[in-house]
């Protein structure tokens, strides 16, 4: 049988590179695995960049809602998904639901033949025991949320010290830990856990440019329009209301140069709430839904300058944003808040500025002041892909993953 196919799938060897041990290597994710969610991009590019080295690798999510493919094929990656039917994984109602995902992502371990196994996010984290004792088998720990329930609010906060407590216990024992910022990185080797290494969010060879791209601030250069924007699944707390009254700001002071383009999907309980928010900002913005990842460099390519408001609160505080390392390496500038890593690397790379989104008149300056100053938008965008190419290429994260795999094995 044929399965579903997902994107594209070239030969292994794009990075320049195969490993001379092809392993055999499971992915564990308590998603659906889908081409729209936030995460999908880093745990679908690393499998993919470990396929182009020659491992064998096959993604283990789970069906929630019991309306996508048993099994599919992404990108040459296979994913099988467990059907346990949760339309959320939030509170303590759900820990039966836990139950069954561990129960039956196992049983899928136990009846393949794996060399090593990644599992992703503090949902999953106590299955490394059980993974290591009953199939001998190494197991990298992936936390990819700093703090992924730092948006609970109410009485489940009463139940935070208790998860965060779970986590530690569970991710000293696995045999390495990856993570995407120095914050994180400093909390585990606190905790004393081992091999604990940075694997970041950036995009792959499809999902960005390789070349600088002549011509495209031309037009900015000679004053013509500067289109913001921001790329990615829109939900409440992303900063999207901020966005959308510092560019009416803007706007205002600059309706001949100042567009906005907005895209991505919409997560379904804010879809009335977005529709209303973005009505009265339609002057000067374009607007349209979901796209692939393969997508993104055409979408960039629309525009000049990407605008990250993210909230200073606990949920994004500490992380460091593929949308970041998507804008950089498509030619963008980026104005944003400095969580994570972010101020730092702004500072030292000068791909743009840092703003404060409960100030939202630093938005506003912000992008004034590339409209007032035109030559800094190609001079800092310039900066940006630089770097892209260098500290920040997919290639990086590629060795990074085999050497780890490859250490943990033994």
């Amino acid at each position: 049988m044929t399965l579903p196919a997902i994107g594209s799938a070239p030969e292994p060897g794009l990075g320049g590179v195969i490993t001379p041990r092809p392993l055999r290597l499971a992915y564990c994710i308590s998603r659906t695995f889908e081409r729209f969610q936030g995460t999908y991009g880093r745990y679908c590019g690393q499998a993919r960049l470990l396929r182009d080295l020659g491992h064998d690798v096959t993604v283990f999510a789970v069906n929630r809602e019991m309306n996508l493919p048993e099994d599919e094929i992404h990108f040459g990656v296979r994913v099988h998904r467990v059907p346990v039917r949760s339309r959320s994984w939030g509170g303590p109602k759900n820990f039966l639901n836990f139950r069954k995902m561990h129960r039956a992502i196992f049983h899928c371990l136990a009846a393949g033949r794996f060399d090593a196994v990644k599992v992703i996010g503090q949902d999953l984290s106590p299955m490394i025991p059980t993974i290591q004792r009953r199939l001998k088998l190494p197991v990298i720990f992936d936390a990819h949320e700093p703090e992924i329930y730092g948006f609970w609010t109410g009485p489940r906060r009463l139940l935070l010290p208790i998860i965060y407590g779970l986590e530690r216990r569970y991710s000293r024992m696995a045999d390495a830990v990856q993570i995407t910022g120095n914050w994180q990185k400093n909390k585990y080797e606190q905790w004393g856990c081992r091999n604990v290494t940075i694997v970041g969010n950036q995009p792959l060879w499809d999902e960005r440019i390789e070349t600088w791209p002549e011509g495209k601030f031309d037009a900015v250069r000679r004053g013509g329009p500067v289109t913001f924007g921001r790329l990615g699944t829109v939900y409440k707390g992303t900063g999207l209301h901020e966005l959308l009254e510092a560019f009416a700001r803007v706007y205002a002071k600059h309706p001949d140069r100042a567009r906005l383009r907005l895209a991505g999907k919409v997560a379904e309980y804010y879809e009335d709430e977005f529709a209303r928010t973005v009505a009265p900002y339609r002057n000067g913005i374009i607007l349209s839904g979901a796209y692939a990842t393969t997508d993104m460099p055409a979408l960039y390519a629309e525009m000049h300058i990407s605008v990250l408001p993210y909230l200073n609160d606990a949920n994004f505080r500490y992380i460091n944003p593929s949308k970041f390392y998507d804008s950089i390496a498509n030619a963008c500038v980026v104005v944003m808040t400095p969580i994570g890593d972010m101020g730092e690397i702004l500072s030292r790379v000068h791909c743009g500025r840092t703003i404060d989104p409960e100030r939202i008149e630093t938005i506003v300056q912000a992008m004034c002041h590339y409209l007032e100053h035109p030559d800094e938008i190609e001079r800092d965008a310039r900066t940006g892909f630089e770097a892209s190419l260098g500290e920040f290429h997919w290639k990086a994260n590629q060795r990074q993953l085999e050497e780890t795999f490859q250490q943990i094995v033994g």
